[in-house]
């Protein structure tokens, strides 16, 4: 016996619309090729940015470490500053690292200050002065694209030896004993 399908010609049109395809194997395809230059660019992106973020975190402590040093250590000269900026960056920028550091005379301030007398109802005021030095740090680095989409972003920029990244510091140094108390 013989079973009619009783489904009309338009019927049959509308659920062939529906019809699940028979395989999908071009369409992951398709996904991949159209997905994957967008990752690649991400990582790119990624990789040029962290490369930024760490030298300027890496210029910034040397440049801290270096003023520190000229401010803290009485000896604290450009060699030792030096080396303290070396020390306090990642070694990977510590190689191109170019270092200024500038100690200026000293500035003398004057202020006033109150001392109690020896049952602390009243104050004597007394004039003094302090002096003290600048001890000003910069340090620069120079780096350069990791990658091809690095290179177009550089070279959009203006950047096309590579990008400098520069910081500044300045510490203050105590100079108000220096050379004794013959020296006010």
């Amino acid at each position: 016996m013989r079973i009619e399908n009783s489904a009309t010609k338009e019927e049959q049109d509308v659920k062939g619309i529906f019809k699940k395809p028979e395989s999908e194997s071009g369409a992951a395809i398709i996904e991949f090729a159209l997905g994957v230059p967008f990752l690649l660019i991400f990582a790119m992106a990624a990789m040029e940015f962290g490369q930024i973020s760490a030298a300027t975190s890496a210029v910034d402590n040397a440049a801290h470490a270096a003023a520190r040093e000229l401010a803290v250590n009485p000896g604290g000269d450009a060699s030792s500053a030096k080396k303290a900026a070396v020390n306090a960056a990642s070694s990977f920028f510590a190689e191109n690292m170019k270092i200024k550091t500038d100690v200026s005379d000293a500035e003398r301030e004057a202020y006033t200050h109150r001392i109690p007398d020896s049952n602390g109802s009243s104050y004597t005021d007394r004039e003094s002065n302090v002096s003290t030095r600048k001890c000003t740090a910069t340090v620069s680095v120079t780096i350069q694209p990791q990658t091809v989409l690095g290179d177009a972003i550089y070279a959009a920029g203006g950047f096309g030896g590579g990008m400098t990244i520069e910081s500044n510091a300045v510490e203050l140094k105590d100079a108000t004993v220096e050379g004794g108390a013959s020296s006010w």
